[in-house]
């Protein structure tokens, strides 16, 4: 006669979710999104601006709607997209580190970029190290002032 024996482990092999703070416990897993008002300095007249979907302000130009995104798995892997003036944008994808008051995050391929996340209440904040230009394009920057989910 055979006998047979099952261990249940629970948590055994299971990845740790480093996007829930152990000291805080704020989630950060999940897509966050700031909506923007996106300047195009190549539209010189109002109906081109229209044409195309966006909204002269007299003295001011052409704007669009746009969103800057954040996303993070529950294995702490995030992914931040942003976009400024004539949609230059600056793209970065990193692993999360808790640290006190919220997170870091260094890039994938290595560098001296540094992100930081601090979730307040319903919003967060995304900003660096001042390292991160390489993420970016022409006068964009990597910082994020309130997206929310």
């Amino acid at each position: 006669m055979r006998s047979w024996m099952f261990v249940l482990c629970l948590g055994c092999g299971a990845a740790q979710r480093p996007a829930l703070h152990p000291a805080t416990g704020d989630d950060l897993v999940g897509s966050w999104t700031e909506e923007v008002a996106i300047q195009m300095l190549s539209y010189a007249l109002a109906p081109e601006c229209r044409r195309d979907g966006g909204r002269w302000v007299e003295g001011d130009g052409c704007w669009f709607d746009g969103a800057n995104t954040v996303n993070v798995t529950p294995v702490g892997e995030v992914s931040v997209e942003i976009v400024t003036t004539n949609a230059h944008m600056c793209s970065f994808e990193g692993k999360l580190t808790a640290v006190d008051g919220g997170w870091t995050a260094a890039p994938v391929e290595g560098g001296a970029c540094e992100l930081r996340f601090k979730v307040q209440g319903r919003l967060l904040e995304v900003s660096n190290n001042g390292e991160c230009a390489d993420f970016c394009g022409a006068r964009a920057f990597l910082a994020i002032q309130a997206a929310h989910r």
